[in-house]
């Protein structure tokens, strides 16, 4: 059952807190009459994201003017090694969300056409995953580590929405995972054969 709404209580820091801790209570107080939208949803992941670059900047400034190496980290050559990697991964994977989310409506559309859903749910099940950029301060492999966890963790959640917003079954998430990852795989192979001609004419 959700917990009672304060008018204390900021609902951005609430999102982010319930998603990480209480799904189920996230998406109800999410539905019910907040005042965030689509566009804050987004807004947030940016903010994560623009938290990812300063956490990683800051860490290399630093280590930077250290003597050596701090806490076992390894002295960068310049202020934004790494930075651009910690924090472009994250959008290319809400662009991948944006694809799973086209997959969910063609799956729902043509299978499960009596079902309702969302469409924002899936940025908001997906905050997990933005969430790990304050682990980027770490070094390889852990701060990988925790994206990996955090996508896994957006994933569970994602179903969890799907399961009790839009009565989906295990089978109908998997199913739509499958065509999903064919999705990838074609769009992979025509994006590899496209940069192969590319280059044959180079």
């Amino acid at each position: 059952m959700s917990r009672e709404i304060t008018n204390t209580d900021n609902p951005y820091l609430r999102i982010v807190r319930e998603i990480l801790t209480s799904p189920i209570d996230c998406f109800d107080y999410y539905l019910n009459g907040t005042g965030i939208t689509r566009f804050h949803l987004f807004f947030l992941h940016i903010l994560l994201w623009v938290y990812a670059f300063l956490m990683k900047s800051s860490q290399n400034l630093i280590l930077l003017k250290s003597q050596e190496g701090f806490l076992g980290l390894d002295k960068p050559e310049k202020w934004n090694e790494g930075v651009l990697a910690s924090v472009l991964v994250y959008p290319v994977f809400l662009v991948l969300v944006y694809l799973l989310d086209l997959v969910r409506r063609y799956y729902q559309e043509t299978i499960l056409s009596s079902v309702t859903y969302r469409s924002d749910l899936p940025y908001l099940s997906f905050l997990p995953m933005s969430a790990t950029s304050i682990f980027q301060i770490f070094p390889k492999p852990i701060n990988y580590i925790f994206l990996t966890i955090g996508i896994l963790y957006s994933f569970k959640v994602y179903y969890l929405s799907l399961r009790n917003l839009a009565n989906y079954e295990k089978k109908d998430f998997l199913q739509m995972l499958l065509y999903f990852g064919i999705l990838i795989f074609s769009l992979s192979f025509i994006g590899l054969l496209g940069l192969t001609i590319y280059r044959s004419y180079q």
